[in-house]
This record gives structure tokens, sequence and C-alpha cells, in this order.
């Protein structure tokens, strides 16, 4: 049996094994219903005329670098090299991923 023990109402309120009453699913669309909003309006209000009108745009949809060129959500393509040399005019990156062991590749 499980059980949920919580010092407030709505303390529990994201358990995912827990029922979801129609108040609650309703109070969640209202926050995902305003946060998309938001959204939207910030990615209008920054990317202003470069951005396409699509209704696709805002589907939740997943864009490759090319089509959200295409779209006008990006200015355009580069690495983290040509970006760091062309727009901030740093040449001298530091790469601090960690590097393989080759002992443990080879155990």
């Amino acid at each position: 049996e499980r059980r949920a023990i919580t010092s407030g109402e709505h303390k529990a309120l994201l358990d995912p094994f827990s029922p979801l009453t129609s108040d609650m699913k309703k109070f969640w669309e209202g926050v995902l219903s305003k946060t998309h909003q938001q959204f939207i309006e910030r990615v209008k209000e920054s990317r202003g005329e470069r951005l396409k009108a699509d209704p696709k745009v805002f589907s939740g949809l997943i864009w490759n670098g090319e089509q959200a060129l295409e779209i006008g959500l990006i200015d355009g393509l580069g690495s983290l090299h040509s970006i760091s040399r062309n727009v901030i005019e740093e040449t001298n990156l530091v790469d601090y991923s960690p590097s393989e062991d080759i002992v443990k590749r080879l155990t």
C-alpha cells in the first residue's frame, strides 16, 4: 500500500502514483497554457521579423539547425570554435572535457 505523508495539502502535487483529480488537472493545464503563451511571446519578441509565421513553430516539434535557420529561430549555424572566434572574438578556448582513460578502455 502506498502512502504519502506531507505537511501541506499540495506537497505531493506531482506524485506520479497519486490519482490526478479533475481540479488538479485543470490547475496544471492552466499553468502549462500560461507558460506556453509566455514562451511564444518571448520568442516572437526576441526574434521579431526573422521568425516565419508558421503555426508549427510553437507546436512542440524539434528542429535541427538547418530547419531552425529556415524558420527564423536562429541567426546562423556554427560550431563552438566558430562562434567563439566570430562572435565573442575568443580564440583561446580551454577544453575541460574529461579525457578518456586509455587503461580503462583496455580492461
